[in-house]
């Protein structure tokens, strides 16, 4: 009966996230991303060459290959939606060996509801990085499983210089994969296969080749885009960025979201008031903010439990005593590279630039769950269902009139103002 619930409970938040998903998608406000990403992508489209088909980049493909299948503007959102949930289920089958079902429903609901992922669903590089994390988790998972064959040795490091490779092709962020898959090799939690090395890297290396040829083609837009206007080593110089990446890691695994849900979120089409709606507005910002606090808490004393258990084990070689202690080990390790990336970027990042890092923040937060929560199924329903409408309500107002979704914002005519200087 319970193992029934809980995957009804799962179903039910997969087609929240669907749902809320679309709505993102059609308010969205687009950015110099994401016109730059539709031009490129239209342009491929439009482009019908056997030439120009190959030497697709695969951030233009994302936006030409659905419009092939089906021809219409919403097909690269459909697609994003769906690499989402292909993610989400990667993961999930990543992580179901170290958890119980309850944590794992647990993840379902905080990990697809949560608005950090869903506010980021529309045309943009960051985007996209959720699957290459994904296939980046789930081979290095399997790659610290003992005794693993040569054969699957070779497959799942192959998966994981793809879901690097994925990740490259996006933002500059995949650095923090790269840097990740090092430390783990330095403590030999895990063992690449050299061949599937190789074979990844080659694959890696073909499929850059026109990104190359757009970087040469268009260097400056390129700087812009990836190295920002600041200077090697900002983050190192001013500290501030140091500390600002600590606090959206522990706010990623708690209710305090980005700063456009907390103050920018408008309630005009609630009212005809302006005062009551900013009334509302208020009540809004401090039952946020309260909630947020108290969960905020609780993901710092996630963290703090995890490294305190995990300390003796970060430097040494020594085998690890059990796999959960691999998903501390990841956990910190992804942190270590949050802090070098943010500490040599060259400008001050935001949430959206370190998206990259979401799962890899909700791990301490799991395992303290796992270790800790009480095995009273009706108290968990109870809290699954609020946490699912207090989710889903965020959301829904966020996606309805904020700073980057409005309804009066037109996602397809925005869009379609696109393609007519394609045939001029």
């Amino acid at each position: 009966m319970h193992k029934l619930v809980q995957n009804g409970i799962i179903t039910l938040v997969i087609f929240l996230h669907i749902f809320l998903g679309l709505i993102y998608c059609n308010n969205q406000v687009l950015s110099s991303d994401g016109v730059e990403l539709l031009q490129n992508g239209l342009t491929s489209y439009y482009d019908r060459s056997p030439q120009k088909i190959i030497g697709d980049t695969l951030y233009s493909s994302c936006i030409s290959l659905p419009m092939k299948i089906y021809e219409s503007l919403f097909s690269p959102l459909i697609l994003l939606i769906i690499l989402k949930l292909c993610a989400f289920y990667i993961i999930y089958e990543a992580l179901k060996h170290y958890f119980a079902k309850i944590t794992m429903v647990w993840f379902s609901i905080i990990y697809l509801l949560s608005p950090w992922l869903l506010y980021n669903i529309n045309i943009s590089y960051s985007a996209y990085l959720d699957i290459g994390v994904a296939l980046f988790i789930f081979s290095v998972c399997k790659l610290a499983t003992p005794l693993l064959s040569r054969n699957a040795s070779f497959f799942y490091t192959l998966i994981l210089m793809m879901g690097i490779g994925w990740c490259l092709q996006f933002h500059s962020s995949w650095i923090m994969l790269l840097i990740i898959t090092l430390l783990l090799l330095i403590r030999k939690a895990i063992k690449l296969h050299i061949w599937g090395f190789i074979t990844g890297l080659v694959l890696l290396t073909l499929v850059t080749i026109p990104v190359l040829e757009e970087i040469g083609n268009n260097l400056e837009l390129y700087q812009n885009r990836i190295m920002h206007d600041g200077y090697f080593g900002y983050g190192l110089i001013h500290i501030y960025p140091i500390f600002k990446s600590i606090l959206y890691w522990v706010r990623y695994a708690s209710t305090l979201f980005p700063n456009n849900i907390l103050v920018d979120v408008e309630f005009s089409w609630l009212t005809a008031s302006t005062g009551v709606a900013e009334i509302i507005k208020w009540i809004w910002f401090i039952t946020l903010c309260a909630i947020g606090g108290f969960t905020i808490l609780i993901s710092a004393c996630g963290n703090y439990l995890v490294i305190a258990e995990s300390k003796k084990q970060i430097f040494t070689t020594k085998p690890l005593p059990s796999p959960k202690d691999f998903l501390k080990i990841l956990s910190i390790f992804a942190l270590i590279a949050l802090l070098i990336y943010t500490a040599f970027a060259r400008d001050l990042l935001s949430s959206r630039e370190i998206t990259i890092c979401l799962v890899f923040a909700l791990l301490p937060l799991l395992l303290v769950f796992e270790k800790y929560h009480l095995n009273i199924h009706q108290a968990h329903y109870f809290w699954m269902v609020l946490t699912i409408t207090f989710l889903f309500t965020v959301n829904l107002c966020s996606a309805v009139n904020s700073n980057n979704y409005n309804t009066e914002s037109n996602y397809l005519m925005e869009a379609d103002k696109l393609i007519e200087p394609l045939f001029n």
